[in-house]
């Protein structure tokens, strides 16, 4: 803040002002410290979105904010036997060839169902066609090394890759 702002504004203003200040280094700081930069756009605009009149705004953070709460009061074992629920609907619904076009860059828009999509999402899948530029002649354990390292596989997506990739039907 300048000096002519300074003695220009009213306190109030410096004090919201400093306190946002505050706000935004405390952020940055956090951001940085943690390694998680990517969090910091977001969080900038949440901070933005409190000094908005904006009521659709405000409502989506307090689902946001509810919706966490009541995820950390929910027993973990209870969150984990939904996840297997949805795991085994997936499997068996889940139209594999369509996935493995999807990983090798081969699916037509035409072809993407609700299925494939909410696999895609719940197993974070990698990005369309990240197959194609994977060896052919990697073993399954270095193809997810190579995954991994290119796109931070989680561990329930290694687990689907491993049906996929021993039932015969991945074939790289």
């Amino acid at each position: 803040m300048t000096f002519s702002k300074y003695l220009l504004s009213n306190p109030s203003d410096i004090e919201l002002e400093s306190e946002m200040q505050n706000k935004l280094c405390s952020l940055l700081f956090d951001c940085a410290s943690n390694e998680r930069l990517e969090f910091l756009s977001p969080l900038i605009r949440l901070t933005k979105v409190t000094k908005q009149s904006n009521s659709l705004s405000l409502w989506q953070i307090k689902f946001v904010n509810t919706c966490t709460q009541r995820c950390l009061s929910l027993r973990s074992d209870f969150i984990d036997s939904i996840r297997s629920l949805i795991d085994k609907r997936l499997k068996y619904s889940i139209d594999k060839n369509l996935l493995l076009n999807y990983l090798r860059g081969t699916l037509r828009l035409t072809q993407i169902t609700p299925t494939l999509i909410e696999a895609i999402v719940f197993y974070d899948m990698p990005p369309f066609g990240s197959f194609a530029s994977i060896s052919d002649k990697l073993s399954f354990s270095e193809l997810v090394i190579e995954l991994k390292s290119k796109y931070c596989v989680p561990i329930p997506t290694i687990h689907l890759l491993h049906r996929l990739y021993f039932s015969s039907i991945l074939k790289l």
